[in-house]
């Protein structure tokens, strides 16, 4: 486990300098009985639970835009019980010092890859393993199996509560200056920026390509100077960042190697003190801002890659690669993973059935 002394320092003068962190001090409200979730508004609070939701995603982007939307209609639904405050842009608590918030029960939610957390939550790792899933839909039904309520039960039990773990992001793939990959023999031309997460390294360690795991900004900047020749990324990213611009004869290889769940997650002592209708609500809102989201850049997402092309990047299609060596290469890091088998098991029947 890992030792955020220094980290927790950090995230307590943050959160001290913004107002908010912690309800008010006016007498709370007596918490609803459990049950089914309110559909109802709930009277004026004797209680606001200010609640700071943190994200690298840049305020443009539409799932930021989203989190503004749902967190007013949580406002409205709560009476003003409950405000989300977003903090796009990686301004706030991003990297440990987010987990560490969450982890300490501050009133955080972090916006992050599940596995960002398997350190706490080992099961985690088979939810977003390399080549797991086809899309956004299988997710979905994934997050209602009975497989992903017991690992939903383990990270409440190691404090770690997901609101809601469905919304995902896009096939991740590789965009590189000159570098075009048909299989996983090209990696090794490589020389990209990743997320500074184990996942991530562990996967491209597998396909012996050369990286750096850094912030995105400080990739991009690699990029210019010449240290790096491209990026790890979605196809929305590789379009909106304009890195393409940036790398000279840029290709865009579909290889589609991951398509994980992303979750808004937050410290489950934190999230029990609150009243189970609030609890109800923010769970039904940011759900149905999950499904929203997931339409919407499924919808784009042909799109932006179409835009790629006509900006002069060159698109390898999925079709054209021998996606079977990349599978090779990670199969022991997936078999490797906690209850991997049983979640493999999952998707393969949610897509067997169609």
């Amino acid at each position: 486990m890992k030792k955020f002394s220094c980290i927790a320092l950090a995230v307590s003068l943050a959160l001290s300098l913004l107002a908010g962190c912690s309800p008010s001090s006016t007498p709370p409200a007596a918490p609803a009985a459990s049950g089914a979730p309110s559909s109802g508004t709930p009277a004026a609070p004797g209680k606001v639970y200010e609640i700071k939701l943190v994200t690298s995603n840049p305020s443009t982007d539409p799932t930021v835009e989203l989190f503004y939307k749902y967190a007013e209609e949580i406002k409205n639904r709560t009476n003003g019980g409950v405000e989300i405050q977003v903090y796009p842009g990686g301004e706030i608590l991003m990297g440990d010092e987010g987990i560490e918030a969450i982890m300490s029960n501050a009133a955080v939610i972090t916006f992050n890859d599940l596995d960002v957390l398997a350190d706490y939550v080992p099961e985690f790792n088979s939810l977003c393993a390399s080549f797991l899933v086809d899309g956004h839909e299988t997710i979905e039904k994934l997050t209602q199996t009975d497989i992903y309520r017991q690992i939903m039960e383990k990270a409440d039990a190691a404090n770690v509560h997901v609101i809601t773990g469905d919304f995902v992001m896009g096939a991740r793939n590789i965009l590189a200056g000159g570098v075009e990959i048909y299989s996983v023999a090209d990696a090794p031309k490589l020389n990209i920026r990743i997320p500074n997460v184990a996942s991530y390294v562990a996967a491209f360690d597998a396909f012996h390509a050369n990286y750096s795991a850094i912030g995105w900004g400080d990739g991009v900047t690699a990029c210019e100077t010449g240290m790096l020749n491209g990026a790890e990324c979605v196809s929305q990213r590789a379009l909106t960042s304009g890195l393409y611009e940036i790398l000279d004869n840029p290709v865009y290889s579909m290889i589609q190697w991951r398509n994980a769940p992303v979750g808004l997650e937050i410290g489950n002592g934190y999230w029990t003190s609150l009243p189970q209708e609030y609890r109800d609500i923010i769970t039904e809102e940011f759900s149905k801002c999950a499904v929203e989201n997931n339409d919407l850049l499924a919808a784009a997402e042909d799109g932006y890659v179409q835009q790629l092309k006509d900006a002069g990047v060159k698109v390898i299609p999925y079709e054209d690669i021998d996606i079977d060596t990349f599978k090779e290469a990670v199969r022991p890091l997936n078999e490797a993973m906690p209850m991997f088998s049983e979640v493999s098991a999952a998707v393969s029947e949610i897509m067997a059935a169609g």
